[in-house]
């Protein structure tokens, strides 16, 4: 190199370092022409080009270098780089590819392949989708044959370097996008016993476990494992996720309390930690943190949701009915339409036609289905209600038009347009048409009929069944004896998840109750069918009978009348206990401390004469067996 071309590559460098990268852009420029000084211009031009932020002109210059040194392993890597970071993935490739092939004794430079494979694979994908189909059905294969070089690539990388950490991360995280399941968890197994600790590749083998809910391998894992990932964020959130899917929300509280400690503000980790305390019925605590979660991010509407849910707990409505609208957002049970027509506001219908249409499950049908007779000129709604509730309410309602709910969209809807075919997922009723003036749905009326808990009070709270509807279940031979204590039973729930099991009983759990002198009992848990009915009572010998031909889960005006005949009734918080609720029966009704369908008092407000057990984190329905035997003999009837 000329002597004038190195200093003056001097002056070039003293520029850049001195802050001035423009200047130093500006010598090199002069100098390009210089053979020379070919590789040594280039690449403090490239670097004077990063400088300034422009990382395209500097990849052309370090391209140059690399292709006149191809023999220099770590200017083809920074070369690659460079091509990776500006999304140049058959280049970025290409450099990889020759250090590799220069120096396959290195496990990083197999990495970088690897990752460039990936990467290069993942932006095809995304090109693809965007403007092909997205169903699963239709893409499995393809997707394998997106990711196909970088498998191969990868699980050759793996061979050479077995206990890579890094390496073995990367390839289960290419497995599985290519859907090849069983070797990525193989992948990020290796990695959980070796050093030094990848906390990507822990998350990794986490979220796999989570997402095929194998909670209790997480579990475990956490056990194993806990000293490494202490201070882990990300690997503590998917713990503590794990044991409050298994009902140990204690063990669930002390992993989010260490992501917290790691990342104080996370408004979702705040709200995983106010919904610990929710369930273990520390009320206080947990609006404390949803509050902190509010202050982040005051549209946070798990935050309000949960809020609200809290306020019905404890019988603060005023506070509850402000974060009631959030529900259709942030809870996920809660269908909704998309209506144009206002909000009805409790004003008369002399000439307004109101739709009054159901936005949650059958249980809130039956908690609400007497209040629509306070509403004056109710003759002027139009009620839309799931199918099975149609017969009921016509039957109550005689003079009122009743419609049945039109199908929810599905869940993923199939939408066609120039580009192709793809899913979106949906909560929503389709479009109808609007012939009314006014609507509000049954989760929002009590906030027009029930603004404060002393409006329940002195309230005709009974949905009468008509007398010849009960009278068909009254001449059943199973209702004969005139000696005995008539009790409707339910004792379980259609979706029985872990965390909530401890409100619920098995039926053998209930034979000290059945074998009660004076009483009879008549199966009102819907997700029993009378044959299994039939088989325990011929099991154990006790009076538990089943309404010969009666449907459950669909027959619902058939369930409203034959509780009518029931002298009591006993159940968990589910939709059975509304049902004997809103008929008049005096009800026994246990469920989880969380649950707020008492709105903080010791009966449910919603009907006429029901008690409520709370149960207390940390004991069981069962541990309430004597008490429902004390409370069915201080009621008996005989």
């Amino acid at each position: 190199m000329q002597a004038l071309t190195v200093d003056r590559l001097k002056k070039a460098k003293n520029y850049l370092e001195t802050g001035k990268p423009a200047r130093a852009e500006s010598i090199c420029r002069k100098l390009l022409k210089d053979k020379t000084g070919y590789i040594d211009i280039r690449l403090l031009l490239s670097k004077a080009l990063l400088a300034q932020n422009k990382p395209e002109a500097a990849l052309k210059f370090l391209s140059e270098a690399a292709n006149k040194q191809e023999e220099n392993h770590a200017l083809q890597i920074a070369t690659g780089n460079l091509a990776l970071e500006v999304k140049k993935f058959s280049d970025a490739i290409d450099y990889f590819q020759k250090a590799v092939s220069q120096n396959p004794e290195n496990p990083d430079y197999w990495y970088r392949l690897c990752d460039a494979l990936f990467q290069g694979a993942s932006e095809a994908k995304k090109s693809y989708t965007s403007i092909s189909f997205s169903l699963e059905d239709e893409t499995e294969g393809n997707e394998i044959e997106l990711y196909d070089d970088a498998v191969a690539i990868s699980t050759k990388a793996i061979e050479l370097f077995p206990t890579n950490v890094s390496l073995l991360r990367l390839t289960g995280e290419i497995l599985e996008a290519a859907k090849i399941n069983d070797a990525a968890l193989l992948c990020y197994e290796k990695c959980l016993p070796l050093a030094p600790f990848d906390p990507v590749a822990h998350y990794q083998w986490l979220e796999f476990k989570r997402k095929n809910r194998e909670y209790q391998d997480i579990v475990d894992y956490a056990n194993e494992h806990k000293e490494k990932f202490t201070d882990d964020s990300v690997c503590n959130r998917i713990v503590s996720d794990a044991y409050g899917q298994l009902g140990l929300y204690k063990d669930a509280l002390h992993h989010i309390e260490k992501a917290l400690k790691v990342v104080p503000k996370h408004g979702g980790y705040l709200c995983t930690k106010g919904h610990c305390y929710f369930r273990l019925g520390d009320f206080e605590k947990s609006i404390e943190c949803y509050n902190k979660a509010l202050a982040i991010d005051p549209k946070n509407p798990l935050a309000k949701w949960m809020s609200c849910l809290i306020y019905w707990k404890l019988g603060d409505l005023p506070a509850a009915y402000k974060g009631n609208p959030v529900r259709f957002e942030a809870s996920g049970i809660c269908t909704k339409f998309d209506l144009e027509s206002p909000l009805w506001q409790g004003e008369e219908l002399v000439n307004k036609k109101l739709y009054l249409w159901s936005d949650q499950g059958i249980g809130d049908v039956f908690k609400t289905a007497s209040m629509i007779k306070e509403i004056k000129h109710h003759d002027n709604i139009i009620i839309a209600v799931q199918k099975k509730c149609m017969p009921l309410i016509k039957l109550l309602y005689p003079d009122v038009e009743v419609r049945a709910l039109p199908d929810k969209l599905p869940e993923f809807s199939i939408i066609s347009n120039q580009y192709g075919t793809y899913q979106v997922s949906s909560n929503e009723f389709p479009k109808i048409e609007e012939d009314f003036d006014t609507q509000i749905s049954l989760g929002t009326l009590p906030e027009i009929l029930r603004p404060t808990i002393s409006a329940f009070e002195d309230k005709d709270k009974i949905i009468r069944i008509p007398e010849e509807n009960v009278q068909v279940f009254r001449n059943l031979d199973i209702m004969q004896s005139k000696s005995t204590t008539k009790v409707g039973l339910a004792w379980s729930s259609k979706i029985l998840l872990d965390p909530e099991s401890y409100g619920y009983l098995d039926l053998e759990e209930l034979l000290p109750i059945l074998r009660m002198p004076g009483f009879e009992f008549f199966n009102f848990q819907y997700t029993v069918k009378e044959h299994e009915i039939t088989a325990f009572r011929e099991k154990y010998d006790v009076p538990l009978y089943h309404a010969p031909g009666l449907d459950l889960m669909d027959d619902l005006l058939g369930a409203a009348a034959f509780n009518s005949c029931m002298d009591l009734f006993v159940g968990p918080g589910s939709t059975s206990s509304d049902i004997a609720g809103a008929v008049g029966i005096k009800c026994y009704r246990y469920a989880p401390c969380h649950y707020q369908d008492n709105l903080g008092q010791s009966y449910v407000p919603w009907f006429e004469d029901q008690k409520f057990c709370s149960i207390p984190w940390g004991q069981q329905a069962s541990d309430y067996l004597n008490e429902i035997k004390q409370w069915l003999q201080d009621n008996r009837k005989h």
